[in-house]
Order: C-alpha cells, then structure tokens, then sequence
C-alpha cells in the first residue's frame, strides 16, 4: 500500500508549483467561456445555438480468472443543446444513454435496456463587470466542477473516463447553484449541490459546498494548453448525512499533436460509507505518430481504507493504447465531426482485495477492446 501514497505525494510535489503560473483566457465544450458567449457590451444581437453529439461504441474481449467472455457495448451516447441570448443568457440541455437496473429479486424483460435520461439541464446568467472578466451564475443540474475542469485538458475519455468519474467517487452533474468568475489569468467556481448526483434527489438536509480553482498557463508553442485545478468540497450523502468530502489537484497538458496529465483524488466517505478513505491518481499521455496515428496510455491507481471494518484494497489499471482518425475533424460539412478507432489493451490488477469503490474489479483481468468515438458539433 505504500506504493500508491508515495507515488500520490510525488505528483503533488510536482503539480504545486504550476499553480502558480497566470493562464490565458480558458475555452471548452464544457464551459471555461462558451463559444455561444458574444462580445457585444450588452448589445442584443439575438439567439445562438450549437448542437453537439457523442458516440462511443465497440467490443472487448476479457480474460480473469472468472474465465474468459466478450461482449459488444455503448459506453456513451450522448446529445445536447446549448443556447446564448446575446451576452447575458446561456443555457443547456444533455441528455445520455444509460443501462437500467432492475431488481435482481423481480427480474422483468425490459431490465438492461438502454435508457434516455437528462444529464445536464441548467440556465445561467453572466456579465462582464471589466472588459478583462466574467462573471457566470448557475442554476439547476449542473455540471461537476471537478470533471468539467479536468476533461477540458483531457482527450482519451473514450478509453477511461477520468478518476473522478471512472471510480464513482464524483457524479457528472447535480441539483444546485453555481458562481463562476473568470479573468484572462484565473477561473473560481463556488458551487452547493444537493450532493447526491444527477440520478437522485435530496436524501438529507445538509448541502454539498464546492471551491475549485483553476490556472492556465500561457501557450506554449502554437496551440499546447496547460492547466493547473485544485478542488476542495465539504459535503454529506444518503439518508443519515454521512460525510462526503473530496480533495482534489490536477494538471492537464492538451495540443494537437501530444498532450497528457495526472489527476489526485482524495476522498473521506465512498458508496454511502462515512468510515471509507480513498486516494487515488491517474496518469495519462498522448502523441501523435502520423497526421492520422497515434498512440495513448494511461495508468491508474486506485486505493481505499475502510476504518470501520480496518482493511484496506488497491487495485492498478494500465490501458495502452493505438489510435486512428478515420474522419479527421475538419473533413465533413459538420463544422467539426470526426469519427476516431482506438486499439486497446488494459491490465487489470488487484495485489490483496478490492478497493471500497463503486466500480472496482473483483479480480485480475486482462481486455482487449475496439472503440470507435465519434463526435460532432454545429452551430446553427
């Protein structure tokens, strides 16, 4: 166990220095400062909507010592809206694809179909109080600070959502407001949510108050975009208010050719369980071989401590990764559509038992996967 805590110490000495460096103005599908937004010094110049789609679907052949299976899957099937009116007004509508869940006691036909369900749905307000900053209010299910952040610097999330998302230690979005204040150097969120996630109402009185702050650093080069975020959140989940805290320190290097980052995620109170520790990290890296080749990589290491029952679990994911554009962005009358293969090889290794998570494997396996991501978005 000691392996996974010095390695989470070493990238904090490594990701605390770069906070400390002024970023350019942020830009993303997610939201550091929405394209839709106009610059017209509180101008009415009308309605603007962008359209955007995701698709990533493929097979994967595993090995454990459960035995041997494949199967065919859509990992993500997403659309959504989003709308600006003028300067002042923006909105959003997502909706994603998710399997559904019946109960193993009463199984019915219809259970493990995929479903439609809202993931994002919220209006905000915005201003520009200096020439130089913006100021955003948020209202209704909103994204995660924490994933929205670090998945603008991220580009494999077709292979392995970040450890946020892939361990179930944060949901996607949630019931609440938000206040964003953004500069050419900077950009602070303060939210409060619900605390229980877009899939479920308010089981408590308590609320969860988020602080996330993130830098960006100058362009290097021509276009390689370095971000530095730090997260901390006091909250509470479930029916007793147990507590649900998270810490989190992040840096993401994103450009046309190579990128890669690490992302630390400390957690007190995993799955509902107060007594249950968590610190895990993730590390990540691309590069571009050819116009349309590359190749990816990624490792994990996920770890937890259960104070109550006094057992702790670790469990390493390596994915490695061989990439091809076949429909560069760019190349289709969509304003940016492109469709992208991944070959994929992940290892899968639990050295005693299984961390305390939400998605954790039971047992070592090996996959082998194909996924095709496609994406697409237009204005209209």
């Amino acid at each position: 166990m000691r392996t996974p805590l010095l390695a989470s110490a070493c990238t904090l000495a490594l990701i605390t220095p770069a906070l400390a460096q002024p970023p350019p103005p942020m830009g993303d599908d997610d939201g550091y400062t929405d394209e839709l937004t106009y610059e017209t010094e509180g101008e009415d110049v009308g309605l603007a909507i962008a359209v955007d789609a995701e698709i990533y679907a493929g097979g994967a052949w595993e090995r454990s010592d459960a035995g041997t299976g494949s199967a065919f899957e859509l990992e993500r099937g997403e659309v959504g809206t989003r709308l600006a009116y003028g300067d002042r007004l923006r909105a959003e509508l997502r909706l994603e694809t998710v399997r559904s869940l019946g109960d193993p006691a009463m199984p019915e036909a219809s259970d493990g179909a995929l479903l439609v369900r809202g993931k994002r749905a919220w209006l905000a307000w915005q201003d520009r109080p200096t020439r130089g900053a913006l100021l955003e209010v948020r209202g209704g299910l909103i994204p995660d600070p924490w994933i929205e952040a670090v998945e603008s610097g991220y580009e494999l999330r077709a292979l392995r959502p970040t450890i946020g998302e892939s361990a179930g230690l944060l949901d996607t979005a949630d019931l609440g407001v938000a206040a964003v204040v953004a500069s050419r150097i900077a950009r602070l969120q303060l939210a409060v949510t619900n605390g229980e996630g877009h899939a479920r109402i308010e089981q408590n009185r308590g609320k969860d108050v988020s602080g996330l702050l993130s830098l960006r650093l100058p362009r290097v080069a021509r276009s390689l975009d370095i971000s530095s975020h730090v997260l901390g959140r006091s909250g509470s989940a479930g029916p007793d208010g147990g507590r649900n805290h998270r810490v989190g320190v992040a840096l993401t290097v994103d450009g046309a050719r190579h990128g890669g980052g690490v992302e630390w995620l400390g957690a007190w109170g995993v799955a509902g369980d107060p007594g249950v520790k968590s610190f895990s990290a993730g590390w990540w890296g691309y590069a571009t071989i050819t116009a349309r080749t590359g190749v990816a990589a990624r490792l994990d290491v996920l770890t937890t401590q259960d104070f109550g029952a006094d057992t702790r679990g670790s469990e390493l994911i390596t994915t490695i990764a061989l990439w091809r554009d076949l429909v560069p962005r760019g190349d289709a009358r969509v304003r940016d559509f492109g469709v992208r293969a991944y070959l994929a090889a992940q290892v899968d290794r639990v050295p005693d038992m299984p961390p305390a998570l939400p998605t954790a494997s039971a047992m070592d396996a090996t996959r082998l996967m194909l996924v095709l991501a496609a994406t697409a978005h237009e204005d209209i």
